[in-house]
């Protein structure tokens, strides 16, 4: 076992020389120990690699007396919320936004608590390092096949009812990702949609695109449909469909933090005092929106979504964002919906009659944001960090997660990456120029540290 495939969110690595079929069995054998009692939900992606994890993974648990429910090749939003509204637990074979050549196991309990850093990893960690090479032992427990996506889209359609979007013209790209299936059934119902599909075809072998938009280079055949179809705004999915983002008319690639903005207005227009929570990455263009409204709440908290979500079920909170392009929703089991977010845009585009080109405006004219800025580190990173706190001592500094630094014209967050020796950094600030000064600024000074 290499320790480095327990990351602080799940388990990755690549395949088969981190992450195997050795590791899908003693996960199996271990979390049947720690978090089942009869049934768990069984779901994957549609890596290649992922049919064989997923049999190993079934083998280990009906190794240990459970009854494992299959549900097939799933989004990781649908995994959830089976999950969730069965109070069961369950394991999602899936390397999320990973290349190719990845896989991994996302892990959440009965009692819809995600497995991670902090909330069981760790304890997960060092029994599956402890105990021998498991065998596959035949028995006579069956494996139960079940067909959900009927009821996923009924979660989606009770929550952004089916006569609640307008005519919009929509290129979506699901990437050759695990959503494509629930777009295909989803879109039909919404019959004042008009869309453009983009690789709706599962493909583990992902052949038009790397499973992450948030890179640019995942993003070109998007944008270039966008432009060439007037008046079509363009959204993609990652490989498992729990982000979600989104380009708007003329082609411009729309921050997380405006969208989660965006988001965050159309659930206080419902309700002013409720509660957002958002990674401490954020911009601050999402306080500026929870502000105008005198009862709101906004809560900043560690990146991650087992952080995220613990937070939002302890103070009930509507929404979730993070930086990332993972929006979560209380109305969805405070589970992670790339879907979910897009369906909730619409609606309130339809509600206030605009685009999404005109409603990102006001926001990009007065935030001016980095995207995430990462830089390979061959140095301690608490050193780096440390730099940053002396140099910009007279800042406001925050350590939630990395460094905050906080100016009443700039903000920026440096962390060190959960899974690789990177440093990130993502920064805002008033202006353009201003920004292209500190964002130099803070990659000189991580980089001579």
């Amino acid at each position: 076992m290499k320790p480095e495939i327990f990351k602080a969110y799940d388990i990755r690595g690549v395949y088969p020389d981190q992450v195997n079929e050795d590791t899908a069995k003693r996960l199996g054998e271990v979390f049947a120990e720690e978090y089942c009692k009869k049934e768990v939900i069984i779901g994957h992606d549609a890596r290649l690699s992922s049919g064989s994890l997923t049999k190993n993974l079934i083998r280990a648990l009906k190794r240990k007396g459970l009854s494992p429910t299959y549900i097939g090749l799933v989004s990781s939003d649908h995994f959830y919320v089976q999950c969730m509204s069965g109070k069961l637990p369950g394991v999602m074979v899936t390397a999320s936004h990973n290349p190719p050549e990845y896989n991994g196991f996302k892990m959440i309990s009965a009692e819809g608590l995600i497995i991670g850093k902090d909330s069981g990893m760790e304890k997960l960690k060092e029994k599956m390092q402890n105990i021998p090479t498991a065998h596959n032992v035949e028995n006579n427990i069956r494996t139960i096949r079940r067909k959900t996506l009927n009821d996923f889209i009924g979660h989606l359609t009770r929550c952004v009812p089916t006569d609640s979007i307008g005519s919009f013209s929509v290129v979506i790209d699901a990437g050759n990702g695990a959503v494509g299936p629930c777009l295909e059934k989803l879109i039909p119902l919404y019959k004042n949609l008009n869309v453009i599909p983009l690789f709706w075809e599962p493909d583990g072998r992902f052949p038009n695109r790397g499973p992450d938009p948030l890179k640019r280079e995942n993003r070109k055949t998007l944008e270039s449909k966008v432009l060439k179809n007037k008046s079509y705004f363009g959204v993609s999915f990652d490989g498992d469909g729990d982000r979600v983002f989104v380009t708007d008319e003329d082609g411009l690639f729309v921050p997380s933090d405006f969208l989660g903005s965006i988001l965050a207005q159309y659930f206080l227009n419902i309700n002013s005092e409720e509660t957002v929570v958002s990674d401490v990455t954020v911009s601050r263009a999402l306080n500026s929106v929870v502000s105008k409204h005198k009862n709101a709440r906004s809560i900043k908290e560690r990146v991650g979504h087992s952080f995220i979500k613990r937070t939002m079920r302890n103070e009930g909170s509507v929404l979730g964002v993070e930086k990332s392009g993972h929006f979560y929703f209380r109305d969805l089991y405070y589970a992670d919906s790339g879907v979910l977010a897009m369906l909730y845009l619409l609606r309130y585009l339809t509600e206030r009659n605009t685009t999404l080109k005109e409603a990102v405006e006001p926001l990009r004219k007065k935030f001016f944001l980095t995207e995430q800025i990462n830089i390979s580190v061959d140095k301690d990173p608490v050193d780096i960090l440390n730099s940053l706190k002396k140099y910009y001592g007279k800042e406001e500094i925050d350590c939630l997660d990395g460094v905050s630094i906080t100016s009443p014209k700039w903000r920026a967050v440096v962390r060190s990456s959960n899974t690789e020796p990177v440093i990130r950094i993502v920064a805002e600030a008033s202006s353009q120029e201003l920004l292209n000064e500190r964002s130099t600024e803070l990659v000189s000074i991580v980089k001579q540290s």
